[in-house]
């Protein structure tokens, strides 16, 4: 029934009522004390947040997202704890009921959002050093408990401002503070002073933070723009690559077609001549001039596979090999930045600048691989001296033959003609042998390219781990 007047009483008097929580009198001390209190508030927070200056999904160690996750869940909640409990210390319009109802409502909203910022506070843990770390969730979780001193607080002047309401004496400016007692104000105050602090506190913390993965961020971004670089070093010289193997399979293919020809043209006068179209004995070079035009399309198909099974063979390798190298220099780099951020080594930020620019030098970096195909570039293109001879001579040979015999009689024709079933022979055991030892270089040349991409894959490996040896000594010695 007490409860129930005083709520009467309140509405009652809501019209009389000009200022400290709905009282028409004035706390000594209070708004003073409120004001000098909270201080910048919520502002080194935001100021801090407002000093990102890279894309955050970029921080791959997701720092950057929880400083903006705990961020926004504090500043969802606790700046209307600021405002509202200055403005019910001046307030002059509501009744005491409506103030302190709105002050307990504000609390628990922002005690709900701290729950936000306490779980992304833990995002910290493996991102920061460990006493970062626990800076922050100790501000975090301070902030969460001077919430529950401050709703006891209320409770507390709410008890007080009942018991102003129902004095048998006059309370005035004199009296007052019997009731709401200076304890009741410095706690009330100590209170969103603390809050206040930690904020300022996170604003500090989380301007140290901002500025090391930022420089973090851009350093995994220059390394990423330098290896893209090297990668496409790599890729352009595997085009050139590839283009001069296409040139000296269609150089070989033009070779051997040109060949056939000329053979087939030197035999045109005989094969016209129809003194000989019904001999038995032309059959020979008839037989012989068809296993021409069938080794002209088997080389050319042979020499086609062999520039295309090298190139295959080194573009892929390479391409891999490149790619590979660039993700592990990469991954020291993710480790030097991550090793910076994380250490209780107050030697971090300089070691991690030193070694970090040592691995975007030359010598970190994949287009090396480039120079292997360099190196060989002139031994494929010098294979076509392999087949010239061979085709020369066995051209030499075909249209050499018919200088052996000069008369038309029948038994110069049948000497004259049975040389080509031995020739075809010939040829087709030369053109082989020339075509195998054609692979058996490509091979060669491939193994070459092979062992130095192998070779300066593992230089730029052991300079990698030789650099992240050496950082992790930096952080005990400083050199």
């Amino acid at each position: 029934m007490a409860r129930l007047l005083c709520g009467v009483l309140i509405v009652l008097t809501v019209n009389c009522c000009r200022a400290d929580f709905g009282l028409n009198l004035t706390v000594p001390n209070l708004i003073g004390s409120i004001q000098s209190s909270i201080g910048a508030g919520i502002t080194p927070l935001l100021r801090a947040n407002s000093t990102i200056a890279v894309q955050v999904s970029n921080d791959r160690s997701g720092a950057l997202a929880a400083v903006v996750s705990v961020t926004n869940a504090i500043n969802a909640g606790i700046p209307a704890v600021f405002t509202n409990t200055l403005d019910a210390a001046k307030n002059s319009g509501n009744s005491p009921l409506l103030v302190f109802s709105d002050l307990f409502g504000t609390n628990n909203n922002a005690r709900i959002k701290l729950l936000d910022a306490i779980a992304a506070a833990e995002l910290f843990k493996n991102t920061v050093s460990p006493r970062t770390y626990q800076a922050i969730v100790g501000n975090v979780t301070v902030l969460q408990q001077q919430l529950s001193v401050l709703t006891s607080t209320f409770i507390q002047v709410g008890s007080a401002v009942d018991r102003v309401l129902f004095s048998k004496e006059q309370v005035d400016g004199a009296n007052i503070g019997n009731y709401i007692t200076p304890a009741m104000v410095n706690r009330l105050s100590s209170s969103l002073a603390l809050k206040s602090a930690s904020i300022s506190n996170l604003g500090s913390l989380f301007s140290t933070v901002i500025r090391v993965k930022t420089t973090n961020v851009r350093y995994v971004s220059n390394f990423n723009n330098a290896a893209n670089t090297a990668l496409r070093v790599v890729s352009t010289q595997l085009d050139a690559f590839t283009r001069s193997l296409q040139e000296v399979a269609a150089l070989f293919v033009g070779l051997v077609i040109a060949w056939a020809n000329d053979i087939h043209l030197a035999y045109n006068p005989v094969t016209a001549d129809p003194s000989y179209q019904n001999e038995t004995f032309t059959e020979s070079l008839l037989m012989f001039l068809n296993e021409i035009r069938h080794l002209n399309i088997s080389m050319a198909r042979n020499l086609t596979r062999t520039m295309q099974n090298l190139d295959g063979n080194i573009t892929n390798f390479l391409a891999n090999q490149a790619q590979t190298t660039a993700d592990t220099v990469y991954q020291v780099v993710l480790d030097v930045t991550k090793q910076s951020a994380t250490t209780v080594s107050d030697l971090a930020e300089n070691c991690s600048q030193k070694y970090i620019y040592q691995l975007l030098q030359p010598a970190l970096q994949v287009n090396r691989l480039s120079g292997c195909l360099f190196i060989q570039s002139s031994k494929f293109v010098s294979l076509d001296h392999l087949l010239k001879p061979v085709l020369g001579r066995i051209q030499s040979d075909a249209t050499g033959i018919r200088a052996t015999c000069s008369s038309n009689s029948m038994a110069c024709s049948a000497k004259y003609f049975s040389a080509y079933a031995d020739l075809a022979l010939q040829t087709d055991a030369q053109l082989t042998l020339t075509n195998n030892v054609i692979a058996t270089e490509a091979r060669a040349i491939t193994n070459r390219i092979r062992t130095c991409v192998v070779a300066t894959v593992a230089d730029i490996n052991d300079n990698a781990q030789q650099i992240l040896t050496n950082f992790n000594g930096c952080l005990v010695t400083g050199q």
